[in-house]
C-alpha cells in the first residue's frame, strides 16, 4: 500500500513503520495510567537520505495530560501549506511502451535508534473511527534522479489502474524504431450511410490519350433483314420534252360515215336584265325576270312570270351570269337552272359575298335535256332579303347588264 495515501491523517510526525491508528489506539489505551511512553521509530527523507532517532518520554498525573498528548500528536492543526514546487522536465516520449520491470530488493536497514525506556504493554484498546482524510499537501520539489538501478526480471503484467486525469502534453519526442505491424483487428461493423456530400465542381478535362493502334477488321455480319418500304418520295421535276419522231405513214381512207341528224339555225334564247330585284323570301328560290329577249327561236318567253317554253325536243347549252349585291356581313347567295321547276343537277351556282359595297358575279355552264312543251327558269334566292340582283355602276357610255341567259340548241 502506498504509505503517502496512509499518511492522509493529521499526525504529522508518525512514521511509516508504526501506523497512525495504532498510535491513537495506545494512547486511548493508557489514558488511565500514570505515565506515557511514546517512541518515535526513525524516519527517513528521500531528499537528503539522512535518517535521525527521536525519543520521548512523558509523565502526566491525570488523564487530561493524555488528551494534551492526543491532541498534540494525533490531532495537531494543519500547517500552512509549502510553495509549489517548479514542474519537473517532461521526459522524452515514446509510442512503444515498455514491460513492467519486477520490483526491485529492499534496501539496506538502517541503524536503529536507542531504546527508550519499556513501558508496560497495555491491553489493546478497540479501534476507533477513522478520522477524517486530511487536505493533500502541496506537492514537494522533485528529488535528485537517483543512479538508474539494474534491469530486474520483467514480472508478471499487472491488472491496469484506473485512467488518470490527463497531463499537459509533453514535447514531442524523437521517432522511435518502427515496430513490427500488428495483425489486423476484426473488421468492425457497417455504420450508417452519411449523408450525401456536396456535388464537388468539374474537374479539368485530361489530355487526350494517344490513339492506339488500329483493331483488326472484323468478319462480315449476316445481312440484316429488309425494312419497311419507304414512303413514296415526292414527284420529280418534268423532264425536258423530246424531239418529235418522225411522222409515220398514212394509213388507208376509211369509209363514209352514216348521215347525222340536220340541226337547223333554230331554237336559241338570248335574254337580258337591265333592272334591280330582290329576294322576297329567304331561302326560297324565285325565277329571275328578263327585260328583254333581243334573240328568240323556237321559244316563246312570258316577261311575266320568267319561263321559257320549249317548242321542240332536243339537246340544249345553257350559259348565264347573274351580277348580286347584299348589305351586311356574312351573305349568301345562289343561281340554279330548273326544268318545270325541278333543279337540273350541276346547274347551281352558291357563294357568299366578298363584300358589300361591290357587285359579285354568279357564272355556270351545263348541257340540258329537254323536250317540247316544258318550261325551262333560271332561279336564285340568298340567306336574306338584302340580296338583290343589280348591275354594275357604268364607267363611261356603256349599258351594263344586271343578268343575260344564252341557250343554244345543239343536238
Amino acid at each position: 500500500m502506498d504509505s503517502k495515501k496512509e499518511l492522509k491523517i493529521k499526525v504529522p510526525i508518525i512514521s511509516d513503520s508504526y501506523s497512525a491508528q495504532k498510535h491513537i489506539n495506545f494512547i486511548k489505551k493508557h489514558k488511565s495510567n500514570n505515565k506515557y511512553h511514546h517512541k518515535k521509530s526513525r524516519s527517513s527523507s528521500s531528499s537528503s537520505g539522512s535518517s535521525t532517532d527521536t525519543s520521548k518520554n512523558i509523565s502526566k498525573s491525570s488523564s487530561e495530560s493524555y488528551d494534551l498528548i492526543e491532541r498534540k500528536y494525533c490531532h495537531g492543526p494543519t500547517g500552512p501549506t509549502g510553495h509549489k514546487g517548479p514542474r519537473g522536465c517532461t521526459g522524452p516520449s515514446s509510442e512503444v511502451t515498455g514491460s513492467t520491470g519486477c520490483t526491485g530488493s529492499p534496501g539496506a536497514k538502517g541503524a536503529n535508534g536507542l531504546d527508550g525506556a519499556t513501558g508496560a504493554n497495555g491491553l489493546d484498546g478497540e479501534m476507533g473511527p477513522i478520522g477524517a482524510t486530511g487536505l493533500d499537501g502541496a506537492t514537494g520539489l522533485d528529488g535528485a534522479t537517483g543512479a538508474t538501478g539494474a534491469t530486474g526480471a520483467t514480472g508478471a503484467n499487472g491488472t491496469n489502474g484506473l485512467d488518470g486525469k490527463m497531463g499537459p502534453t509533453g514535447a514531442t519526442g524523437l521517432d522511435g524504431a518502427t515496430g513490427a505491424n500488428g495483425t489486423n483487428g476484426l473488421d468492425g461493423a457497417t455504420g450508417a450511410t452519411g449523408p450525401r456530400g456536396f456535388i464537388g465542381s468539374s474537374g479539368a478535362n485530361g489530355l487526350d490519350g494517344a490513339t492506339g493502334p488500329r483493331g483488326f477488321t472484323g468478319s462480315s455480319g449476316a445481312n440484316g433483314l429488309d425494312g419497311a418500304t419507304g414512303a413514296t418520295g415526292p414527284r420529280g421535276f418534268t423532264g425536258t420534252t423530246g424531239s418529235t419522231g418522225p411522222r409515220g405513214i398514212s394509213g388507208e381512207e376509211g369509209s363514209v360515215g352514216p348521215t347525222g341528224t340536220i340541226v337547223s339555225n333554230i331554237n336559241y334564247i338570248w335574254a337580258i336584265k337591265n333592272n334591280t330585284e330582290s329576294v322576297t323570301t329567304a331561302l326560297t328560290f324565285q325565277n329571275i325576270i328578263y327585260t328583254s329577249t333581243p334573240q328568240l327561236n323556237g321559244w316563246t318567253y312570258n316577261p311575266v312570270t320568267g319561263y321559257f317554253t320549249c317548242n321542240a325536243t332536243g339537246k340544249y347549252l345553257v350559259s348565264y351570269q347573274v351580277d348580286m349585291q347584299a348589305t351586311g356581313g356574312a351573305r349568301i347567295a345562289s343561281v340554279i337552272g330548273t326544268i318545270n321547276d325541278v333543279e337540273i343537277p350541276g346547274s347551281a351556282t352558291t357563294q357568299a359575298f366578298q363584300s358589300a359595297s361591290t357587285t359579285q358575279a354568279w357564272i355556270s355552264f351545263f348541257i340540258m335535256n329537254i323536250s317540247s312543251g316544258n318550261t325551262f327558269a333560271l332561279k336564285f334566292t340568298g340567306n336574306a332579303i338584302v340580296v338583290t340582283i343589280t348591275a354594275a355602276t357604268a364607267i363611261a357610255s356603256e349599258s351594263p347588264q344586271s343578268a343575260t341567259l344564252t341557250i343554244t340548241r345543239i343536238l
